[in-house]
């Protein structure tokens, strides 16, 4: 039965190390951000879901573990590892809360249109500020009915022959 909770110990060590996901995959909140910009940080709780369940797992074999007659340094071996893997999935979800926190009030800060913040394509001018003078084409008069530019033009007619120019081919 020593054997058994060596080979537990062994397969946590193993599996283990390629865990403490948060502590090799979360990008933190950087410390030079400015509150108001978008953050680039990791919003995604993948990391420390991968580090939850591999918690859950060594919590499982250290409790195990406890009610067998195995030597103490599997059991404290596994005990402790537990505790790294749990303090990677704490470091992860409070960092990744953090960015999404941080990009949550840039969001919020953003101007809003009616479905949402616009987005303006790259390149795109930046709007006029209140009051500035408009490019905008002047107001038509009134009676006068403006064209639509989403219905397609005609195209303009050739015209016509005139009667009273000689002909070419007699």
């Amino acid at each position: 039965m020593k054997g058994i909770g060596l080979l537990f110990a062994l397969v946590l060590l193993t599996t283990g190390s390629s865990s403490g996901c948060s502590w090799l995959f979360v990008e933190p909140l950087s410390k030079r951000h400015v509150p108001g910009d978008f953050a680039n940080c990791t919003t995604n709780p993948a990391a420390p879901i991968v580090d939850t369940v591999f918690t859950a797992g060594g919590a499982a074999w250290a409790l195990d573990l406890a009610g067998r007659d195995e030597p103490w340094g599997a059991k404290a071996a596994v005990g402790v590892l537990t505790g790294l893997l749990f303090s990677s999935t704490l470091y992860g979800y409070i960092k990744t809360g953090e960015c999404r926190e941080a990009n949550d009030e840039a969001e919020s800060r953003q101007p809003r249109g009616r479905f949402g913040p616009r987005a303006r394509p790259a390149g795109s001018p930046q709007p006029r500020p209140a009051g500035s003078p408009s490019l905008a084409p002047a107001p038509s008069v009134p009676g006068q009915q403006q064209e639509d530019e989403d219905e397609p033009r005609e195209r303009p007619r050739p015209p016509a022959a005139n009667p009273n120019l000689p002909s070419s081919g007699a």
